[in-house]
């Protein structure tokens, strides 16, 4: 069977002030690769290379885990870089109230030990990829923008589902394949009365 990379995701919807903030990013003199809004996805779990044919376990796996948590609502917050300021690699949006979102990504990682996988040896830090640094010309102006945006709300998203995608790496950049789109449906409990 064929190999890809796999990894498991959720959609992050395009948002004026995140945009703003990546058009600043993009002007600032360094030398980056932008990523793409159509092409922007909250990672929370990367599967590496694996198997096609086990695409329909991992799925089956997810889907154990998805049921167990309910659609939820996080505020996208923040601007950092990676991994820190004095060797920018990555610039970056974050999230906040984004405890259900962190126990998620737990949780689908504990469950998918159990197809083989490594467990993660770092606590999940929720954030979006807005560039990839190559060379940075003058640091301080890059780090001037992230600051400014550093404890901005810049908006909301629901997170209604989880998606297991595929990645090809191409000269153009990737090209993302949706394997299946799970949604999250916990439900509230019923009691019924005697």
């Amino acid at each position: 069977m064929a190999i890809v990379r796999a990894f498991i995701a959720v959609d992050v919807p395009k948002l004026e002030s995140v945009e703003d903030f990546a058009t600043k990013i993009s002007e600032c003199g360094a030398l980056l690769n932008m990523v793409e809004p159509e092409n922007r996805h909250l990672t929370l779990k990367f599967l590496g290379d694996v198997d096609e044919s086990s695409l329909g376990d991992i799925a089956d796996v997810l889907r154990g885990v998805a049921c167990g948590f309910a659609p939820m609502l996080i505020g996208v917050s923040g601007a950092g870089v990676f991994p820190d300021r004095h060797y920018v690699k990555v610039v970056w949006i974050g999230f906040r109230g984004s405890r259900p979102l962190i126990k998620l990504a737990h949780d689908i990682d504990n469950a998918m030990t159990g197809l083989g996988f490594e467990e993660e040896g770092r606590e999940y830090r929720p954030h979006l990829t807005i560039a990839r640094v190559k060379a940075v010309r003058d640091r301080d102006a890059l780090l001037s923008i992230v600051d400014e945006y550093r404890d901005t709300q810049l908006g909301e998203m629901n997170v209604g589902a989880v998606k297991l995608m595929t990645s090809e790496l191409t000269p153009d950049g990737p090209l993302y394949r949706v394997v299946c789109e799970i949604p999250l449906e916990k439900r509230a409990a019923v009691i019924e009365a005697v």
